[in-house]
């Protein structure tokens, strides 16, 4: 096995491997070992030595990297062990080495001129355990070095720096020599401003440019010293003890710098400046907008500078500005006509041109009222007064050339716009619901503004007040038919406060006014008003209409009834028109609800008529048939004069036989007979070989169709006339004579009021669809489907040229 070895006394720091005693300790770990071998040199050469003599060998001075001395056994065959490896050694059995020493940072202009600011010295060689000393005065004097090795000298020249070591038993080295060094004081330049005029001392802020130099070196040796003020990019040279800066601005930190050159600097020393404002140039003069009633006087100028006002009585206010541009001062005791001075102050200290303002405390007049543009009440409205109008027009006086009118609502300025040609000051913006008093004030081309005016005090409501009733104070008809000899209508108004109220009697285009105070009634014209011809409605103070109530449908004849109407239910003869009969049912027609018909028959009495509005004359001929309608307080109308009518017995030639009414009703076989269309969608069904006939009366005269329904035959046959154009007893007959009453309606011109179309229906084939036009204009009628002939292909003139459609 290999032995082992170590320093005899490690003199230094325990461990370190340095040490004044070079002398090595060897322990064998084999017994029976004749010889061990040590090396100096990493193992190239090998000395012998015998156990018999001593297990020690002595180092000479040096240093002995790790692994540099070795050991080994060697057994008496001649076996060698491995070599145990020492780590690093310093042995120094006499005086330490000789240390070194350099300029930390030599700052001259060579790096190795030993000309510096800074004299650090960084001692180097020092081996642990050992310290070192130093002398300034050429080795009279050594002074104990420090233990980080570091040696400050102070601004001087030093002609010789001696340093040396001291081992740890106390024997010294060789002294090093630094030679001679000069430490140099560094430049250090000042920088100020020559006067910060701002409103603070340290702020920057200043309207003289000028920057004061301080700490220049003035000796020989030193170059001229240099100004920049962009940030080092270019310099100017400097002369006496400042520089002024070239123009108004801001200059950042750092942006202004200052630098002289110096032996011990490799570079120049450059002092930097901090943030600097400069303004030489005053503010422009504050402006006076306005001298309010309550001695508040607000203008405008430089943002931040402050305002020295100077008032008639020489006496001041002074106010700094907001950073908005805005101020304000309070001074009781303005006179009305007196001059107000203000001057302007910046942050740099410059003074403005002064401005001046002739107090003027008088008010514009006060608006003499407002304009409501919002109906159904619209107009000029006084102070005091309620309006729907959110943007009422406020009536001002015509302002003077030059002058602006401002709107203020509630004493806050709003938006407005002035129109000279109606002289109306309206706010561009709704006003809110609720009371508001608006004045106004005007403003000067110098932006001088008037105290406000007198208050316009309005009240904005825009709620719709709730509806009236309304209904015949007498309905002399049927009870709640709508029909009366009586027109007059009355009103319940629902709203408690409401000025008026206002009634349409042409569904609402145009409206009467009613003042309440007056009556709650109104009576209506005779005449026939639909359902919602006649309306009725609130109107609040603000001009508010509410929803318009509706009445129904109302017929009103304050004076003598209609004229009602009569005609043969079947006029069986051979023109449809001669009124020759078998068939001597005439049908009243226009007999109002809750009226009654009367009747005479050739200038005899009247008779009273039957409820169910029919007439049956017997056989006979009748050369005058007079019938009128009584209201009911019994007064009776013009006559209807029906023209002589010859009732036959069906035996009398051409005429065919009188048949029974047929049912309307869906899935209906008639046979011979005649039904009246009704105000429903009626469905009419016959077979061939049968007379049948379908009669279209004046249900509604106000309705395109006289309130008849749209109809649907079923079974419809069309029929020529035979060689003599008499009708035959098994044509179908479509009667629309009734809807065309008071019309000249003959063959040249009936095909603008009855048209038909064929159209394609949904089993494959074609039905024709009968249109009428009550008035062959289009004028108060339009063209109106009534009858659609089911599965059958026909035209209006194959119709009449049949008689199969009576007009």
């Amino acid at each position: 096995d290999a032995p082992t070895a170590a320093l005899v006394s490690d003199t230094g720091i325990p461990g370190d491997g340095v040490t004044s005693n070079g002398e090595v300790a060897v322990t064998l770990t084999d017994s029976g070992v004749d010889n061990w071998q040590y090396s100096t040199d990493g193992g190239v050469t090998w000395s012998t030595v015998q156990t018999a003599d001593n297990n020690r060998f002595t180092l000479a001075d040096g240093d002995y990297p790790a692994g540099q001395v070795q050991v080994r056994e060697v057994d008496p065959a001649g076996n060698i062990s491995n070599a145990y490896e020492m780590g690093h050694l310093q042995v120094y059995n006499g005086a330490p080495p000789q240390p070194q020493a350099s300029l930390v940072n030599d700052t001259g202009v060579d790096n190795n001129d030993q000309i510096t600011t800074d004299g650090t010295l960084q001692i180097t060689g020092i081996l642990p355990g050992f310290t070192w000393k130093y002398s300034l005065d050429g080795g009279t004097t050594f002074v104990d070095g420090s233990s980080d090795n570091l040696l400050v000298l102070p601004a001087g020249t030093y002609d010789n720096v001696m340093i040396f070591q001291v081992n740890d038993i106390g024997s010294s080295g060789t002294a090093w020599n630094t030679g001679e060094i000069e430490v140099v004081a560094p430049i250090t330049l000042g920088l100020s401003l020559a006067a910060d005029t701002g409103s603070s001392a340290t702020d920057g802020i200043t309207s003289n440019g000028t920057i004061n130099v301080t700490g220049i070196n003035q000796s020989a040796s030193t170059g001229t010293w240099e100004y920049s003020t962009d940030g080092g990019t270019t310099w100017t040279p400097g002369s006496g003890t400042s520089f002024t800066l070239p123009s108004d601005g801001t200059y950042a930190a750092d942006q202004i710098q200052v630098r002289q050159s110096n032996p011990a600097f490799t570079s120049d020393s450059i002092t930097k400046f901090g943030n600097v404002v400069l303004d030489n140039s005053a503010p422009d003069a504050p402006v006076i907008l306005n001298v309010s009633a309550a001695d508040v006087v607000t203008g405008t100028a430089e943002k931040n500078s402050v305002v020295t006002v100077k008032f008639a009585d020489n006496t001041t206010e002074i106010v700094t500005v907001s950073s908005t541009g805005t101020w304000s001062v309070t001074h009781p005791g303005i006179v009305n006509g007196s001059t107000i001075t203000a001057t302007a102050t910046d942050t740099a200290g410059n003074i403005s041109p002064e401005a001046s303002k002739v107090v003027d405390n008088s008010a514009p007049a006060t608006p003499t009222g407002y304009v409501d543009n919002v109906a159904p009440e619209e107009g000029t409205f006084a102070s005091g007064t309620s309006t729907n109008d959110t943007t009422p027009g406020v009536l001002i006086a015509a302002p003077a050339a030059g002058e602006t009118p401002k709107l203020y609502v509630d004493g806050t300025e709003v938006p407005a716009t002035y129109d000279p040609v109606t002289g109306t000051l309206t706010p561009d913006a709704p006003l809110g619901e609720g009371k508001h008093d608006l004045t106004y004030t005007l403003t000067d081309s110098n932006g001088f503004e008037s105290v406000p005016s007198g208050i316009l005090s309005l009240t904005v409501d825009t709620q719709t007040p709730v509806a009236p009733t309304a209904a015949l104070v007498s309905d002399t008809g049927i009870p709640g038919d709508g029909v009366t000899s009586y027109g007059e209508v009355a009103v319940t108004l629902t709203d408690s406060g409401i000025d008026n109220w206002q009634y349409s009697t042409d569904g609402g285009v145009t409206w009467s006014t009613v003042q309440t105070a007056n009556n709650n009634r109104f009576t209506l014209a005779d005449g026939d008003y639909p359902a919602g011809q006649v309306q009725v409605r609130e109107v609040d103070p603000a001009g508010n209409a509410s929803d318009a109530y509706l009445l129904g449908h109302l017929q009103v004849y304050n004076g003598a009834p209609p004229q009602p109407q009569a005609y043969l239910v079947n006029d069986t003869g051979a023109d449809d028109n001669d009124q020759i009969t078998t068939d001597g049912t005439l049908q009243i027609t226009g007999i109002l609800p809750g009226f009654t018909w009367s009747y005479s028959i050739d200038d005899g009495p009247f008779i009273t008529g039957s409820s169910d509005n029919l007439l049956v004359l017997p056989i006979g001929t009748y050369d005058n048939i007079m019938i009128s309608q009584v209201n009911d307080i019994g007064s009776s109308g013009q006559a209807w004069n029906t023209g002589r009518i010859e009732v036959v017995a069906s035996d009398s030639g051409s005429v065919v036989a009188p048949f029974a009414a047929f049912s309307a009703l869906e899935d209906t076989t008639p046979s011979n007979t005649t039904e009246t269309s009704t105000s429903a969608n009626d469905t009419f069904n016959s077979t061939a070989s049968q007379h049948n006939t379908v009669i279209f009366n004046v249900l509604n005269n106000a309705d395109a169709t006289g309130g008849n329904g749209q109809d649907t035959w079923n079974g419809f046959t069309v029929t020529p006339t035979d060689a003599s154009s008499t009708v035959q007893s098994t044509q179908d007959v479509i009667d629309v004579t009734k809807l065309l009453s008071g019309q000249s309606v003959d063959a040249t011109n009936i095909s603008k009021f009855v048209t038909s179309v064929t159209v394609n229906n949904t089993e494959g084939g074609k039905d024709t669809v009968i249109a009428i036009d009550r008035d062959g204009a289009g004028g108060s009628f339009n063209s109106t489907d009534i009858l659609t002939l089911k599965n059958v292909d026909t035209t209006v003139d194959e119709l009449i040229k049949n008689h199969q459609l009576l007009y």
